[in-house]
Order: structure tokens, then C-alpha cells, then sequence
């Protein structure tokens, strides 16, 4: 009992220590999803596809046991979803604040980018996620 306190403890720490953070978060979203029908700042910038495009639903693909979906949608989600259960269980449950997960984050951030230049000569424009979306900043700046 004394245990899960503690990770209940941490976890509301970590909510109260970026509370105001969440809340621009939760506000950016509703915001750009009603103008511009998405959340990520790339696409709604630029209207192209950013390197994370599809890695939400991978995730959920894979938490749902559809692998050739999850792979369709961002294959680097296999690495994403491994990491960040390890560096929740590391944060949460084992209680290390001080560990180097920064490293492990950043080659995985590699991968994606190389992934990403990779679908856009191979797939740009195709099906969802790898699609441009005219409602987007630039868009309505050079039609000013």
C-alpha cells in the first residue's frame, strides 16, 4: 500500500509541477482542432506531415494487437512505446529521477527523422498520416 502511494505521489507531482504547461496544452489543442482539424504544430504550420505523423495511432494499433496497421501508420512506434513504458516504470514504480534515458530518447528521435525523409520520398502524398492539409498557416498567409 505504502508503495503505490508513493507512485501516486510522484505522478501527482509531476501533474502539479507542469500544470500550467498541461493547460496551454489542452487549450492549443481544442484551439487548433476546431480551425484547423489537427493538433500537431507542424500541420497546422505547414500542412505537411511531421516525422511523429501516425505514431498515436501506431500506438494504439499495437495496444490493440494490430501490427501490420501500427507499422502502416509509423513504424517507429515499436521503438517509441517500449521507451516510454521503460521510462514511466523508471520515473513511477522504481522511483529513479537521475537515470539517462535522454540518450535512448534521441536515437530514437534519429530514427524517426530518417524514417520520416524516408516516407516522404516514398509515400508523400498518400493515405492518412502521409497527406498535405490545405487549412494551415501558411496556406492562409499567402492568400492574405
Amino acid at each position: 500500500m505504502e508503495r503505490l502511494q508513493r507512485i501516486c505521489k510522484r505522478i501527482t507531482e509531476d501533474f502539479y509541477l507542469w500544470r500550467w504547461a498541461l493547460l496551454v496544452l489542452l487549450v492549443y489543442g481544442c484551439v487548433t482542432q476546431i480551425v484547423f482539424g489537427t493538433i500537431c504544430p507542424f500541420v497546422v504550420f505547414s500542412g505537411f506531415p511531421c516525422p511523429a505523423c501516425g505514431l498515436t495511432r501506431g500506438v494504439c494499433a499495437i495496444l490493440t494487437g494490430h501490427w501490420k496497421m501500427a507499422a502502416a501508420y509509423n513504424i517507429t512506434a515499436f521503438l517509441w512505446l517500449p521507451a516510454l513504458i521503460w521510462f514511466c516504470f523508471m520515473r513511477y514504480i522504481a522511483g529513479k529521477n537521475k537515470i539517462c534515458w535522454e540518450p535512448v530518447f534521441i536515437v530514437i528521435a534519429i530514427i524517426t527523422v530518417i524514417y520520416y525523409i524516408y516516407r516522404m520520398k516514398a509515400c508523400f502524398p498518400g493515405n492518412p498520416p502521409m497527406c498535405y492539409h490545405a487549412k494551415n498557416v501558411v496556406t492562409w498567409l499567402l492568400h492574405l
